[in-house]
């Protein structure tokens, strides 16, 4: 452009001009260039087209005046020309007819001006946005290219890259005159990186981001600048390493680039943000009622503005920024889109995203469609919207039929990401199953809501019902309907109802679903056959298995021993449901997997398993069935000393029909044991003692379960009631079978031991670390550990009792992240020694929960390792004491070199180093006490 002033400068006038899309930069660089004219002797006039004024005639000319300091003289010919009343004449209305005379006076007089001031001094016209300007200004324009050519005049005209056929005479003008072309478009990549170099300061990164930056912008100066002030407020990143984060200014970039255009460019736009996939210049026109050429028109100018990709609006942040610009005409649109995809035989779920994005039925074929397309939905993966599509059908439905078969389908599908969503349909669904309006399969539905819901006697009611409409074709149905009784209430209907007649045909029908009742894994252990039952039941699709029937079938694997193959399932389980967007499934899962852990002591993971539980779905939505995650929750909390957590998990409401169920229990359960933790044994004696007068009565007395005589001894023993303690104990190992349930046997041992005389005390706490550590619950082997620790140490034998308090402390970092354990009294023997601490008084809360290494007995003399090393003991180095440690339990020193990971050459120096120092010539020499004391 500067060139062409300097020709301009000697008296050969040319025409420049540039063209480029919405936005692309056309005004910033005619900017530039008047900028760089003030440091030359130039007389500028500058005028800008506006689509509002370009009804104004002559309005362009008369800014070009307005524009610079001319001489009064020649204002006042200017207004004599333009401003008398035989020269305000009206322009012809297009350039193609032929200008009358005394137009063609006008123009050459302003010629006349123009070059005048020409001669003065150069002279620089700057047009901005020609396509909008008025026709009688474009004649004179036309008329001063054809002139220019020997004078001191240059023409600056920017207008937008698109076909316009009232321009096209400007075209023929120009290429007759001397003239330069510039065409502006998006940026490139490359171009990108460099807009973006100043702002990270170094190259090699702008280089890696520019990418993500074109993607976001197509290249669009004005939108890349909206994205570059969002990404860098205030100079500084606020991403990492200034990563794109589109926000309020690069939305408003976007509104601003459409809004510059055709009046109808925005809604194009908000049709390729509705339309997606489906967006053609057709489809376009129909939605907008434009000409299909003029709808392909206009996506032809979003696409030269780097706006489209393929087509499509080129990024889901872009489409956003349109939907949230036209948000009040979006719902008309959207119901106009489902009814042309309709015609055109789109998919079901296609039309039915634009029906519930409308928020309108528009007739009986839209019914139809929101229906399929909640099927459709589901299986898909998609729940939500397959409730979301049946909720829409259901409010605008008014045939009574139809409302009650939505209702249905809604409330199945409602399973999976909110039960309590179809709960308002509850009693209208339990009065068309009454009335009989409802069949008896979509009645099962019914019953489950009211199982969760805890109206547990018209479920009962409506299961006989059910059951004697069935008889034996569903008999798949109705093993899960009964097991879901089971997994909430611990025992089948029948036996709760003492319809003892009819147990042996609800077995029959139990072992078609391949379990035989959850009340038999309370009453004993699982046989082989509901052990292949769970894993059958656990190969299914998760779209057919209801997730009390996973729960089922999980809990049966765990509570067999079939640990890891339990923790398989319920891993491939959980995968499912997120892939699925199963909410409830998911719920259900973390409860599950929460109980678990809690089996294991595995402390952290249980708690944070049961709190997610407890997000996943509002305390509405869980109803009776909140005690599951609660209760482990508050179990976990109390184990780990998390005191103030556990009482803030006790404020949550419950509903009182939770404690008439399995769940019940278990939070009466749990919140004893918070009673004893902060030293009220009283209020957790009558936690426990409400626990087994529920358990009696509804014939659920087994301590697989809960068990609360050991539960019950424990508050016993913080009273000193030592031999009522015995007593519920020693009634508690009765009910065991020596085979059945190792955890729960040593952890009845341990309290025994606690609770008995001194001289049998460490053989029974022996048995129940065996026992524990079988059966894998970390936390009460940590327990039964220190027990048997601060045994030893009474009986003077330090290096044991070292020995043990090690094993225990290991035992407690499995527990959870920190080595916080239980934060209660420990139950004191009958002769005060065994006691770890005197128990809180009753209105005291202790302020922080114990570290590990404070419940581990002090086992050293008071100087520590160094005052006992002092004395003339021999000090191994912490490798020496592991292999000979598990070479003193029988470990080859190929197995000690597999377990530490070591050479076979390395153990043996360590033993012959540990041989040294100890003074011994074998390995059976190696006494765990030697080793204790030597560490």
């Amino acid at each position: 452009m500067l060139d062409s002033f300097a020709q301009c400068q000697r008296g050969n006038g040319e025409v420049v001009l540039v063209e480029g899309t919405l936005t692309s930069g056309k005004t910033a660089l005619l900017g530039e260039f008047t900028k760089k004219l003030s440091t030359f002797n130039a007389l500028e006039m500058s005028a800008t087209g506006a689509r509002a004024e370009t009804p104004i005639q002559m309005g362009i000319i008369w800014q070009l005046f307005h524009s610079a300091q001319i001489p009064d003289e020649i204002k006042e010919r200017i207004d004599a020309i333009l401003g008398t009343e035989e020269m305000a004449l009206e322009f012809s209305e297009t350039s193609r007819q032929i200008p009358r005379t005394s137009e063609v006076q006008v123009m050459h007089a302003l010629w006349l001006v123009f070059h005048e001031l020409s001669r003065r001094q150069p002279l620089v016209i700057c047009i901005d946005d020609l396509h909008f300007a008025d026709e009688a200004s474009l004649h004179v324009l036309f008329y001063l290219c054809r002139r220019i050519r020997s004078a001191r005049i240059m023409l600056v005209f920017t207008r937008w890259a698109q076909p316009e056929p009232l321009l096209s005479p400007l075209r023929a003008e120009i290429t007759r005159a001397p003239h330069r072309h510039i065409t502006l478009g998006p940026l490139s990549v490359a171009r990108v990186a460099d807009a973006l170099a100043p702002r990270v300061q170094d190259e090699a990164a702008a280089g890696e981001l520019a990418p993500a930056y074109h993607d976001l912008t197509g290249g669009n100066p004005l939108l890349l600048d909206g994205l570059v002030a969002d990404s860098f407020p205030g100079g500084r990143p606020a991403g990492e390493r200034g990563a794109p984060v589109p926000g309020a200014a690069y939305r408003q970039a976007v509104v601003d680039c459409l809004q510059r255009g055709d009046p109808h460019l925005f809604e194009v736009a908000g049709a390729l943000a509705i339309l997606e996939e489906h967006a053609t210049p057709a489809l376009v026109g129909r939605l907008l009622s434009l000409t299909a050429d003029e709808a392909a028109r206009q996506l032809d100018i979003l696409d030269r503005a780097g706006l489209l990709d393929s087509g499509r609006l080129r990024h889901r942040e872009l489409a956003s920024a349109v939907h949230s610009a036209l948000s009040r005409s979006m719902a008309h649109l959207h119901a106009h889109v489902a009814e042309l995809l309709y015609e055109l035989g789109a998919e079901e779920i296609d039309i039915a995203r634009h029906l519930v994005r409308g928020g309108t039925v528009l007739g009986p074929w839209a019914q139809q469609t929101l229906r399929l397309a909640a099927r459709q939905a589901l299986v898909s993966d998609q729940p939500e919207f397959a409730a979301s599509a049946l909720e829409l059908a259901l409010r605008q439905c008014d045939d009574d039929s139809d409302r009650l078969r939505l209702q249905v389908a809604l409330t199945q599908v409602a399973w999976w990401v909110n039960p309590s969503a179809g709960a308002k349909y509850s009693q209208s669904l339990r009065d068309a199953l009454t009335d009989g309006r409802l069949s008896a399969l979509d009645g099962l539905s019914v019953v489950r809501q009211l199982l969760w819901q805890g109206n547990a006697k018209p479920a009962t009611e409506h299961m006989e019902t059910l059951t004697a409409a069935l008889g034996t074709c569903e008999s798949r149905a109705l093993s899960a309907m009964r097991l879901s009784y089971e997994w909430i209430y611990g025992a089948p209907p029948d036996q709760v109802t003492h319809q003892t007649a009819g147990r042996k045909r609800s077995a029959a029908r139990l072992r078609a679903y391949g379990l035989a009742g959850l009340h038999t894994l309370w009453s004993g252990e699982p046989s082989d056959e509901l052990v292949r039952g769970a894993e059958n039941v656990l190969q299914g699709q998760l779209i057919d298995m209801v997730p009390e029937i996973g729960a089922t079938a999980l809990l049966l694997l765990d509570h067999a021993g079939q640990r890891s193959r339990a923790l398989h399932w319920w891993r491939v389980l959980q995968e499912e449901a997120v892939r699925q967007g199963a909410v409830t499934w998911r719920a259900v899962l973390s409860a599950v997997g929460a109980d678990m852990a809690l089996r294991r002591g595995a402390l952290a993971t249980a708690e944070s398993k049961a709190r997610e539980a407890l997000e996943l779905l509002h305390t509405q939505s869980w109803g009776v069935l909140v005690g599951c995650p609660l209760s482990t929750a508050i179990e976990a909390a109390t184990a780990m000393g998390r005191h103030e957590q556990a009482e803030e998990l006790l404020r949550h409401v419950v509903p009182d029909a939770m404690f008439d169920t399995v769940f019940g229990l278990r939070y009466l359960h749990a919140r004893g044991h918070h009673h004893l933790a902060m030293g009220r044994p009283f209020a957790a004696q009558a936690d426990f003692e409400r626990c087994a007068d529920i358990m009696r009565r509804r014939e659920l007395d087994f301590p697989s379960l809960v068990p609360w005589r050991s539960d019950l001894a424990q508050a016993h023993l913080a009273l000193r009631q030592h031999r009522r303690a015995r007593e519920l104990l020693t009634e508690q190992l009765g009910r065991l079978d020596a085979h059945e349930d190792e955890r729960l046997r040593g952890i009845t041992l341990r309290l025994l031991a606690l609770a008995g005389p001194q001289q049998r005390r460490m053989a029974v706490l022996g048995e129940a670390v065996d026992l524990l550590e079988r059966g894998g619950d970390h936390l009460e082997l940590h327990r039964a550990l220190v027990d048997m620790s601060k045994l030893y140490r009474a009986q003077g034998e330090l290096g044991q009792a070292r020995l043990l308090a090690r094993r225990a402390e290991q035992a407690a970092k499995a527990c959870g992240e920190g080595g916080l354990l239980n934060g209660r009294p420990e139950p004191e023997a009958a002769d005060g020694t065994a006691a770890s601490r005197e128990p809180v008084a009753r209105h005291q809360r202790p302020a922080q929960a114990r570290p590990v290494a404070r419940t581990v007995p002090r086992v050293l003399p008071r100087g520590g390792p160094a005052a006992a090393r002092a004395g003339g003991e021999p000090s191994l180095s912490e490798a020496e004491r592991k292999v000979a440690t598990l070479a003193a339990f029988g470990h080859s020193n190929r197995e000690i070199g597999r377990k530490l990971y070591i050479t076979v050459s390395t153990v043996e120096q360590h033993l012959t180093r540990v041989y040294r120092k100890l003074n011994v010539q074998k390995r059976e020499d190696l006494r765990p006490e030697i080793l204790s004391a030597a560490g």
